[in-house]
Parts: C-alpha cells; structure tokens; sequence
C-alpha cells in the first residue's frame, strides 16, 4: 500500500507540473516544450514518471499474461479472435473517455488510467491468441531458430555470450536477450519458457513509455493519442510484434528524433546545463538502440549525422516563427561530439569485447549481410497500399510534407523517415560492393513514424476546424466521432489479428521440451528432454559445456546446449568463419577409420564437438550444412555431408539409437 502511494505522489506530481509547463494547444508545434530536458524538478519528475510507469505497466502485463492462460477458449476456433476484438475495443474505449472528458488539469488518476490501459491492450492483443501455448509467435520458425535458444544461453549466464558458438563474444545485439534473460533467472523459468511472458512484456511496456517521452513533447492528450497508435502499430498488420526487442527501439525512435531535432538545432534550449542534459539523453538513447538492436542504432547515428551536416548549410525561410536558426559551426560540432561520447560509452560495454577480437582478427566480414530479400530491393512505401492502414499513412505523409517547414515535430519525424530511406539508398550502393545494410530492416521505422504523423495530422486538422469553423464542431456528435475513431482502431487491430494467424498456428503446434505441443497432436521424436538427460549421462557435463554437430533446435532452444554450426550462414558470428567450419565438417566426413577422424578433431582449430547427431541413411551416416550464396536467391543453400559409419568404430565413442538418429558421445 505504501508503494502504491509513492507511485502515486511521482505521478501527481509529474501531472501537476505537466500543467503548470504548458496548456492544452491545438497545434503539435505549439504544444513543443520550449524548455528542453531539463535538469530541474520537472526532469526529475519527468524520470520518475518513467520510472513509474515501467513499474506499474509490468506487473499489469503478467496478470493480465496469467489470466489468458485460463480462459476456456477452445482451439482452435474463432473465439480467440472474438475475445481479443472486444477487450481492445473496450480498453480503446476507455482511453478515448480520457482524452476527451473535459476538464483543465490533467490528473493523477487519468495517467494512472493511461498506463493501465496502454499495457492491457498491448498485452491482451498477444496473449488472448496465444493463451494456449508455451510459445511465442511462430514458435520455433524463422528467426525464432536463433532467438529462443539465444534467450536460453542468456538465461544460463549472466555474461553475455554468443548464440551459437562456445568461447565467442556476443555478436547480435545482447541488451533484450541479457535482460530477458535476467528475468527469467527471477522467475525460475526456463528459458524458452519465460521467452513468451518477456516479449510480450516487452510490447507492452513500449507504448507506455512511448506515453511518457511524448508528454514532454506534446499535451498530454495528444501524447495519449501518441502511445495509442504506437501499441496499434505494434499490433498492425505488418506484424511488428514478430521481432519485440526491434520493435521496441523502433516505437520510441519517433519522440527520441524530437528531441535529437531540437537538441542540435533549436537555440532556445535553456542555458548550457540544461543543453547538455539534453544532448547527453539523447545520446543514451541512441547507446541503447545500439545495444538492444544494433541496425536502428545506426540509422539513429545516420540522422545525427545528418542533422550535423544541414546544420552547417545556409538555410532560408527560417524565421522567429520556428526559433531556429544557423548555429557556429563549431556549436554544432560539439553537440554532435557529446551525443557520440555517450552513445560511445553506453555501447562500450557490450560491444568492446567483440569489437577488440574483430580487430586482432582481421574484422571478418559479416555473413548476415549476405542476405538481400526483396523487400531490402525495393522501396518500402507503406503509405501506397490500398489499406485503411495505407490511407492513414498517406494522411501522415502529406501533412509532414505541408507542415515540416513550420512545425518542429513534421520536421523531425521527416528526417527520421528520410535516414530510413537514406539508409535504403546506402545498402543499394553497398551491393556495388557485393554486401548491404539490410535495409528491410531500417526502413520498419517508417511504421510507428507514420502512425503518429497520421495521428498529428488529425489533431491539427481538428485544431483547425475548431478555429475557423467552431459551429461545425459543435454540431458534429463527441460520440459519434469517438465512436468511429475506434471503430477504426479495431479494424486495424482487426486486420492485425487474422495477419499473425499463421504464426499463432505454429506456436500451437511447436512441440514442447516434453515433446507434445498445445494443439495435443504434434510430437517430437524423440522427446528434447529424453534426449538431453541422455546426453548428459553420457557426457557428464551440463549443456553449457557441450558442443554439438548437427544439433536439433528444438534442443538448442530448450537447453544451453552450443552449436559447433550455427544453422545458417545468417546466424553466425563473424569470429566463428563459417566457411572454414564447414570445410573443417567436410574434412571430418572423409575420415575412414577412428585413428583418422580423431586426428582431425583434435587437430581443428576451432573447438571440436563432443556430441554428433547424424540421419541413418543405407549409404551411411548424414550431417547438413548450409553455403552462403552471397547476395544470390536463396541467400543460402544445403547439401549432405556423409560420415562413414566405421570412422566411430572405436571405444572412444559411445553409440546409441534413437528411431531414425544416431547420437554418438566422445568419451573424455
């Protein structure tokens, strides 16, 4: 009770200083704070409103998590859907109710409110449809091949490691996966287990902050609005729930680009402390983009860039209507150079290790920038599909268009979506060069971009109306209005739904460790965790200290096992030289006695396997290994690698059966 009521004076005090900052205003531009992030009671209220709402929105997303779980919904069925549609509708409901009742202050209780109801419609969208299942989206497909067993690894050790190889440095973006790893650890879970609760977490949290960072920016009413269509988005049809840590840096890259805006541009920040602040709040974002997703940290890095270089041009049109003007040179180069020293020092820290290794290695090439699907081929234009969603976007995109050279906030989410699409035209010229940026990723930003463009768009049009044609107003219904604003919310939440149906299906029929998946039917063969206590009798060793040939990933994602191989040339670390791998693979395949194979294990210079699994097959025993095709379509393609069956005729391996698999442990 008592820390209810400490949460609750942060956030009264944070509401009544949010009124005292600003009043409610028609227009976005109007609304930008003056004063910056500033190092006063007010910035400190401002943390403390973080701060509060991550505290509340979590423990609101759990229940809300174990309270899907016992819903009597059969499956499968359409009840699901019904379900999910009724809770968004009345939660949107809600948080219509408090941007439109009436009424001068903004209250403690209307925030607490906010929070509630960002977290529930963002958690109730996922876990409804996946209240049967242990899994997440799409269960072990895709990308969730290299994810899940990555949370796994991360929920074994509190170091970050890497994904697949023993004894590497962590080469994909740590910050999510050690977080969420840590969380798992809290909850006794395993791993693969506590991935579901976690990304869905996580998705609910970000709207919610999103609320916070755009309250600084905006009225809060329209930051409700704001953090409404951010948890939308990540509901929306192209499915960005599908990658939540992504998702997570992209939602709040829109406010983030605001104040990276106005820190290295608008003279009016407050005095030289306050600048600083400023810039130094920002550059931690950036930092941790950078450690939670390494790609969208760049494009942010690219906008700074950017603001840096237009910054030094002569610009015309600027006028005390904007507070913006040409600023020394040397002013910008140092504002720049303070966002870079604390992104550098965020970033340090989990990318020091890698990066000293890459150096005394050469800086290998990485493979995942091999892949170039069409979508990193073309121009992601999301606001040219015929879709409501569409629409919206083109409603967005025409009023940063008409607005951006007046309005403070049209012209930082322009930027930010022109570094996105700056970043496509970059990749393009880096495939000249036989690699890319992987620009289907950067240009994801455009969504949560042009969902709260749109969204701005409409509050200016009704300031507008409101000004030049209040009779019309008046007319028009609250209701009505209301109502058909929703309406279209759960359209989009709607569409979204019946979009992410197929991955749902693969959560439901995703065997678990026990080897039986939520649907009652799907079952490994053999077991994961039948197959895992047997290697562990035969090895003597925990999962953590064992390398695998050929693993399955079903077993990776279920135990800390390592890989010898990653999967894919995709997945693997550049430190792992993956082509030399699977010479190393090929080589051992070509071994015809036990002497022979035993010499060119011990003799790799890479850490040999313990463990082999292989496919009995008449004309021997079969391992698969992945080429990279460098840039071609398929990106990357397999083959068969036959053993000879007599290379492990030695007393130095043990053999067992397991139906149509044979596991052999080297003793020692």
């Amino acid at each position: 009770m008592a820390r209810l009521q400490n949460v609750e004076n942060v956030v009264k005090a944070t509401a009544l200083d949010a009124d005292r900052l600003d009043t409610p205003r028609d227009s976005p531009d109007e609304a930008l704070r003056p004063e910056g992030i500033r190092v006063t009671r007010s910035a400190l209220r401002r943390l403390g409103e973080l701060a509060a709402g991550l505290a509340l929105a979590v423990p609101i997303s759990l229940v809300v998590q174990a309270i899907s779980t016992h819903l009597p919904l059969p499956e499968p069925s359409f009840a699901k859907l019904e379900v999910t549609l009724l809770v968004a509708t009345v939660i949107l409901a809600g948080l219509a109710a408090v941007v439109g009742r009436s009424g001068p202050e903004w209250t403690v209780w209307k925030t607490l409110a906010t929070w509630t109801g960002l977290a529930t419609l963002s958690t109730s969208i996922l876990s409804i449809p996946l209240h049967g299942t242990r899994w997440y989206l799409g269960g072990l497909f895709g990308d969730n091949m290299f994810r899940i067993p990555y949370f796994t690894h991360m929920t074994a050790s509190a170091t970050p490691v890497d994904m697949s190889y023993k004894g590497l440095p962590s080469f994909y973006s740590v910050g999510w996966f050690w977080t969420g790893g840590r969380f798992a650890a809290l909850t006794g879970l395993q791993g693969w287990a506590a991935y579901k609760y976690f990304a869905i977490l996580t998705m609910a949290v970000v709207p919610v902050l999103a609320f916070s960072l755009w309250s600084m920016l905006v009225p809060r009413r329209t930051a409700v609005i704001l953090a409404t269509v951010t948890a939308l988005a990540g509901a929306a049809p192209n499915t960005l729930a599908w990658e939540p840590y992504a998702w997570a840096v992209y939602a709040l890259a829109p406010p983030v680009a605001v104040m990276l805006r106005r820190a290295l541009r608008d003279p009016r920040i407050g005095d030289r402390t306050h600048r600083r602040w400023s810039l130094a709040a920002v550059g931690a974002f950036i930092g941790i983009a950078g450690d939670v997703y390494a790609l969208i940290g760049g494009v942010l890095i690219l906008l700074t860039v950017g603001y840096g270089i237009t910054s030094l041009l002569p610009r015309r049109g600027e006028g005390p209507q904007t507070g913006i003007r040409s600023l020394p040179r040397k002013t910008v180069i140092a504002r720049i150079a303070l966002i870079g020293a604390v992104t550098a020092a965020v970033m340090l820290p989990i990318w020091a290790n890698y990066l000293i290794k890459a150096l005394a290695d050469g800086m290998p090439p990485n493979p995942a920038q091999d892949f170039l699907p069409v979508t990193s081929a073309q121009f992601s234009l999301p606001m040219f599909e015929p879709t409501l969603e569409g629409a919206f976007f083109l409603l967005g995109t025409a009023w940063l268009v008409l607005t951006a050279r007046r309005n403070q906030i049209a012209a930082a989410l322009a930027a930010l979506a022109a570094a996105a699409f700056a970043w496509h035209v970059l990749s393009v010229l880096a495939v000249l060069k036989n690699t890319t940026l992987l620009s289907y990723s950067a240009s994801v930003v455009l969504y949560p971009t042009l969902y709260c463009a749109g969204a701005l768009a409409l509050v200016d049009a009704f300031g507008w109306a409101r000004r030049n044609h209040a009779e019309l107003v008046n007319r028009a219904h609250p209701l009505l209005a209301a109502g058909l604003a929703i309406a279209a919310a759960v359209s989009v939440v709607q569409t979204g739904e019946n979009d992410i149906s197929d991955w749902v299906r693969r959560a439901y029929t995703q065997p678990t460790p026990s080897g039986t998946a939520a649907d009652g039917l799907t079952k490994d063969s053999p077991p994961m965790a039948d197959l895992n206590q047997e290697i562990r009798a035969a090895t003597g060793r925990a999962p953590q200290e064992t390398i695998i040939l050929n693993p399955p990933t079903a077993l990776l994602a279920a135990y800390p096992y390592w890989s010898f191989q990653a999967p894919i040339p995709q997945y693997s670390n550049p430190l792992a030289h993956y082509d030399e791998r699977n010479a190393e693979i090929t080589r051992w395949a070509g071994a015809k006695t036990p002497s022979e194979l035993l010499t060119e294990l011990d003799a790799s210079r890479f850490a040999s396997p313990t463990v082999f699994l292989f496919s009995v097959r008449s004309d021997g025993w079969h391992s698969w290994i992945e080429v990279d095709n460098r840039l071609d379509s398929p990106e990357h393609t397999g083959h068969d690698v036959v053993f000879d069956p007599k290379a492990f005729d030695s007393p130095a391996f043990v053999k067992w059966v397991k139906g149509s698999t044979v596991i052999l442990v080297r003793r020692g």
